[in-house]
């Protein structure tokens, strides 16, 4: 997938959002997606995947807490890979009102993107992938972005 937007140019970082796994493709291609950006430091801005609180099922069941997982973690398998992700921003393991919402068998005035902060803690993809990421958080500013920049 290449990010070639004009408006990067004029951008200190770029913010993308990707639902691979969710939207469009199937989870398991997410493990081969190649991302190309302009060489300055990216956040992926939204990822992941929805699921009703304790809705459970297989991992190919749409809204369960397992489909949810397996999505994830093969999102997390695509974004070790992007040389330039300095910070992920999941989209979004806390429950909010949105009656309009269309989950199919589901419905409910809430999403069933998660149930609250304790839930979140406990994520088990977040977890397998917070770890990997920690050396990016503990580099020093000029490690982390001087790099990127072609001065």
């Amino acid at each position: 997938m290449v990010q070639n937007d004009p408006l990067c140019d004029v951008l200190d970082v770029i913010g993308q959002n990707e639902y691979i796994g969710w939207y469009d493709m199937t989870p398991e291609q997410a493990d081969s997606i190649h991302w190309t950006f302009p060489q300055k430091p990216v956040l992926m801005s939204e990822f992941g995947a929805e699921a009703k609180f304790g809705n459970h099922g297989p991992v190919d069941q749409r809204w369960t807490e397992e489909q949810q997982a397996y999505v994830m973690e093969h999102q997390f398998t695509m974004l070790r890979n992007i040389p330039q992700l300095r910070g992920t921003i999941p989209w979004i393991l806390m429950d909010f009102r949105s009656p309009g919402r269309n989950i199919l068998n589901c419905r409910t005035a809430t999403t069933g993107k998660g149930s609250s902060r304790k839930r979140a803690r406990r994520s088990r993809p977040l977890r397998s992938f917070k770890r990997p990421m920690r050396s990016i958080r503990l580099a020093t500013p000029n490690k982390l972005i001087g790099p990127l920049h072609n001065d």
